[in-house]
Order: C-alpha cells, then sequence, then structure tokens
C-alpha cells in the first residue's frame, strides 16, 4: 500500500503525492481523485481560482464523496489530482489547487456544520507542491453515527469507484449494521469494566485496600486486524515514561517528565499480547493488554497511602498511562494502514475497600500546586468516551476532567502539549 493511503494526512509530502501518479494507483471503493474543483455550466472554473470563495456547488461535490466514504467504509479523497479516462481511472497527474491550505481549513469547517449528523472523524488537509498551491486530502473513517446525509438531503454510498444515492431500504440496513457495532463495542466496553473491577479485587470479602485505574481504546469505525502482535515493536511497547509541556501562555511553558507507575515486560496471551509488572514491584501491580482487533488496555493498582490511610493516584500517572494508549492505539491503526479509523477511548478511576468503592484523592504538582487537589473524586468514575482524533485535544479533555471532577477550574489550568515520540519509545 503506498504512503499517500496510509500516513497519518499530517506526515503527507509532495513526494508521497507523486507516487500516486508514477504508480498510477487507480481509484477504488477507498480512494477518490478530482483535478479540480467542480465547474458550473458555463465551463468556468470555480471562482476560488481567481482569488474567490469556492461555491455552493463545488461544496457540494466534496461532500457527496465525504458522505459516501463515511457510510461505507472510509477512505481519501485526493483534490487536485487529475485522473485518465480509464475504468477505473488512475491517477494522472497533479493539477496543483491555489491556497490548499486555506481551501483545506474551510473544507473542514464546512463538512463539520453541513453534513447531518455530524461526522464522528475526519480531516482535511493541505499538501503543498508549488507555493501555497497543491492537493487537498481529505480523510474520512468508517462511521459508526450514520448513516449521514449531504446538504442536498441525498444519503450516498461507495459503489466501486462510484459515490451513489441509496434507497430507502438500503438507509435501514445501515442502520441495522451500525447499531449492531455499537451494541458490540458497548459489550466490549462492559467486558473490559467487569475484568477490572474483578482485577482489582471489588468482589473479595474481605479488606482489600487498592486505588487505580484503566485506560482502554479500541476501534469504533472499521474494524482493525494485525496478524502479528505479540513481539510487534510496530504496535506492541511497554509503558515509559512521557513528556508533557505545560504552557500557561505564549511566552511561559514548563516540559516536565511524565513517570509511568509500574515497568512492565511483554508475554504472549491469546489473540494478542500482555505486557506486566514485576511480580513485587513496591506493591504496584499493572498490565497493558493489545489484542489483534485493535483493543489496547492499561490497567494499574497500587495500595492505599500508609500515612494518610486513604486511596491515592498521583495526577501524572494517569495522563502518563492516557498518554501512552492514544500513541499505542495511533501506532495500531497506522500498522493497520487505516491511519483514519476512529478510536473511541474511557478512562476509569477507581478506589476500593473491600467490596465498597471510596472516593480517590488525585495528587498532583502542576502549576505550583504539590498535594492532592481541591476534592476527593467520587468511585467509580468513568471519563469519556473521548474519540481519539487530534492527540493532543483528547489528552487537554481528560485533563479538564480530572481536574474539575477534582474541584479545580479547569479554565486557569494550563494546556498540555505531549512529545508523542517521547510517550511511544
Amino acid at each position: 500500500m503506498l504512503s499517500a493511503l496510509t500516513k497519518p494526512l499530517e506526515s503527507l509530502t509532495s513526494d508521497d503525492l507523486d507516487e500516486l501518479v508514477q504508480r498510477r494507483w487507480p481509484e477504488s471503493e477507498n480512494v477518490e481523485y478530482k483535478g479540480e474543483l467542480h465547474r458550473e455550466r458555463t465551463n468556468q472554473p470555480d471562482a476560488w481560482y481567481a482569488g474567490g470563495n469556492v461555491s455552493i456547488q463545488a461544496k457540494n461535490k466534496i461532500f457527496k464523496e465525504i458522505v459516501a466514504f463515511a457510510n461505507t467504509s472510509g477512505g481519501r479523497l485526493f483534490l487536485g489530482i487529475a485522473e485518465t479516462q480509464s475504468r477505473p481511472p488512475c491517477a494522472a497527474s497533479i493539477q496543483p489547487v491555489p491556497r490548499c491550505g486555506e481551501l483545506a481549513e474551510r473544507l473542514e469547517q464546512s463538512i463539520a456544520s453541513s453534513v447531518d449528523p455530524p461526522l464522528t472523524f475526519f480531516r482535511v488537509l493541505g499538501v503543498e507542491t508549488q507555493g501555497n498551491a497543491g492537493v487537498v486530502v481529505a480523510d474520512v473513517s468508517r462511521s459508526y453515527n450514520g448513516p449521514h446525509r449531504s446538504p442536498d438531503l441525498q444519503c450516498y454510498v461507495r459503489k466501486g469507484t462510484n459515490s451513489v444515492p441509496v434507497s430507502m431500504r438500503e438507509v435501514h440496513d445501515i442502520v441495522m449494521r451500525l447499531s449492531r457495532r455499537q451494541d458490540e463495542i458497548q459489550r466490549r466496553l462492559a467486558d473490559r469494566r467487569e475484568e477490572f473491577r474483578n482485577w482489582m479485587g471489588t468482589k473479595l470479602p474481605v479488606q482489600n485496600l487498592y486505588a487505580g485505574f484503566r485506560v482502554t481504546a479500541l476501534p469504533v469505525g472499521a474494524p482493525l486486524h494485525v496478524e502479528k502482535v505479540f513481539n510487534n515493536r510496530d504496535v506492541s511497547r511497554g509503558f515509559n515514561d512521557a513528556r508533557g509541556t505545560w504552557r500557561l501562555n505564549a511566552t511561559r511553558a514548563v516540559t516536565n517528565s511524565l513517570p509511568s507507575c509500574v515497568p512492565l515486560s511483554e508475554r504472549p496471551v491469546l489473540r494478542g499480547t500482555a505486557w506486566t509488572s514485576p511480580s513485587n514491584y513496591h506493591d504496584r501491580k499493572g498490565e497493558k493488554v493489545i489484542l489483534r482487533d485493535g483493543l489496547i488496555d492499561l490497567w494499574f493498582k497500587w495500595p492505599w497511602d500508609e500515612l494518610t490511610q486513604s486511596p491515592i493516584l498521583h495526577f501524572d500517572w494517569v495522563i502518563a498511562a492516557s498518554a501512552n494508549v492514544i500513541a499505542s492505539a495511533d501506532a495500531f491503526r497506522t500498522t493497520a494502514q487505516a491511519p483514519g479509523c476512529e478510536y473511541g477511548l474511557e478512562l476509569e478511576i477507581l478506589a476500593t475497600n473491600g467490596p465498597a468503592d471510596v472516593p480517590a484523592q488525585i495528587v498532583t504538582t502542576r502549576q505550583g500546586l504539590t498535594g492532592p487537589l481541591d476534592s476527593p473524586l467520587e468511585t467509580d468514575a468513568r471519563l469519556g468516551p473521548y474519540s481519539v482524533g487530534d492527540k493532543d485535544l483528547v489528552m487537554n479533555l481528560i485533563v479538564r476532567d480530572l481536574i474539575e471532577g477534582s474541584g479545580v477550574a479547569a479554565d486557569q489550568w494550563p494546556k498540555l502539549e505531549i512529545d508523542w515520540s517521547a510517550s511511544w519509545g
């Protein structure tokens, strides 16, 4: 598979697009080329080419393809790559679209506000090839929130290389398929919650003083699969320290190490791999599971604090674990050649005294604070689900929910920027 079809959008280069043309890569259910914005009946170029605004008609042609991808199996649209007249059409040449970055931003905003119901996971980016001109690339995941309609009120799907409207019967079939998929996702999450509670020891009849958390990520768009997971460093790595920059404003920022809470070593398990902690590591226990279908789960627990006799979790541990799982999910979908596949993430915090749940205290050293936040976090606390798209955006949503759940105003907290290369290590 070519890089232009598998790399994350922000990593695409003009060389990746040139390869599509050199290899004469064909259109398919998941690939669409458009040499230029749609022309009116007068056969005049769209006003965008003369410095004006992109026309509604040109936008609607783009929306049609985006909706069809979302309702079928996802895909990528390349605006600025002309196609051959063969069947199927193939990439013929690059025809740079002026101000491609600005056009991509406008199209992304229009898609977000014009498609009904809103798409859950998509990106539009301009890849410059000549000055500020280049190719606009739209990446769309198979959606679980459809079926979606274009502004012309039609529901489209991909059939071969074409985007076509569907009948009411086909719309009903899409609804049923998506309903089954959502039921499956909810079952998987419910299973992970139950297994985590068993692992924490909540069903033990004796006193069992632990505080812990679970970070679970799983594909919610198209199903994923990687055949080899154990000892495959493309998708399977343990839990290392992360690095994060807390940005107070444009001129003030502090970079810190976000420590992993426990070292892990790998062993194979049924349908995947598991990273587990040493049998006795300061009484801390951790486990990370990665399955061939893309599920990623990281668990951690440790005994109540001896001095305060209360359940305490360190803020940095939770943040580092979340970053690690997000980085793992990103690596998995890239390895599965589906970088646009949407992942959902759920974070659960649990503190237990035998069968009873008790509030957990989140302790932090951020922004000059050393010690607990304002109030204990009631458990069982489930944060999310979050859609794993913009990774830093998701991390800041997690930060917001953690500190607000602990009684601190989120608008007074600095923005977090993760060094993702350090998180994946």
